[in-house]
């Protein structure tokens, strides 16, 4: 049994996929595998692959399907023949300092990865507040998952590229220990793959009120911090649409409506503001200058 599972989706991706694949092979840490899905790729990234799996001495396999599906999808397709006793998620334009793989496993803790600043938790709410603040990332891409805590966990398709945010709180949710390395340059996204030029609308409400749910349901004395959750990712939306050409926003125009109403009755009901929010706010999404200041709750401790 491998120590890592690498899980790689690679459809169409030969113009990115050369930079992964050389920094896999200049691993220091050499114990791992790496499981390609590919999903009948008409460039070159078949051949690419193959001579990857013919020519690096590191055990591949390579998924293939015929249905093309989204990035997250994929990652739920090779979880099954995935061995390894930690499994990580890349993206094809992913790129890994020599030592990245070491440095991960070193720390010897469920969850991995690397972040501006160095952060330990071993606690489950502080690890859990960590992330509906902000303060933890907010994907899966590049993090050092234990096998046996994801199990039978998979990627929800329908919430589109919030899905790996909602994977992590249920991975965050059934541990108590998670670190995060500072290291510069050691992980690298060069293009965001996963993005679309269609705000997520209705995926970020299914999200958030699936989140909301289990927060409620689960850690009640986290309400506070989700209302601070929810401004974000709706202020984020918001922007996202705001920054779409004179046409397109719209088509947005109901919705644009609607996050603004939400987000005001959020600023005025949960989160406490200067003596000017009303105004900060505006400014904040007229002008997208995040001079906004959230008073984030101390969250108590109760377990280990």
């Amino acid at each position: 049994m491998k120590e890592i599972s690498i899980i790689i989706p690679v459809s169409n991706c030969a113009s990115t996929l050369s930079g992964i694949l050389s920094d896999l092979k200049r691993q220091s840490f050499r114990n791992f595998e790496v499981l390609f899905v590919d999903h009948h790729s008409c460039d070159q990234t078949p051949q690419q692959i193959r001579a990857f799996q013919r020519l690096s001495g590191i055990p591949c396999q390579i998924i293939e399907s015929r249905h093309r599906t989204s990035v997250w999808e994929s990652f739920n397709l090779a979880l099954p023949a995935a061995h390894g006793q930690h499994v990580m998620f890349l993206l094809p334009d992913c790129r890994l300092s020599s030592t990245y793989l070491e440095t991960l496993i070193a720390q010897d803790t469920p969850v991995t990865g690397v972040h501006t600043e160095t952060l330990t938790y071993h606690h489950r709410q502080e690890l859990l507040a960590g992330l509906l603040s902000q303060q933890t990332p907010e994907t899966v891409i590049g993090l050092l998952i234990d096998r046996q805590l994801i199990g039978q966990r998979r990627f929800d398709p329908a919430l589109g590229n919030l899905a790996p945010r909602l994977f992590l709180y249920d991975l965050f949710n059934l541990t108590a220990r998670a670190a995060f390395v500072a290291t510069n340059n050691a992980f690298i996204v060069t293009r965001q793959s996963s993005e679309t030029t269609i705000p997520p609308y209705r995926e970020t409400l299914q999200y958030l009120g699936q989140l909301h749910h289990a927060v409620q349901t689960f850690h009640p004395e986290l309400t506070d911090l989700i209302w601070f959750h929810h401004h974000y990712a709706l202020s984020a939306l918001y922007q996202q649409i705001r920054q779409l050409s004179f046409n397109t926003r719209q088509l947005y125009s109901e919705e644009l409506r609607d996050l603004q109403r939400v987000i005001k009755d959020i600023e005025r009901q949960k989160l406490s503001f200067s003596n000017h929010h009303r105004l900060r706010s505006w400014l904040n999404r007229r002008y997208n200058r995040h001079i906004i200041s959230y008073v984030v709750p101390v969250t108590p401790v109760t377990d280990l």
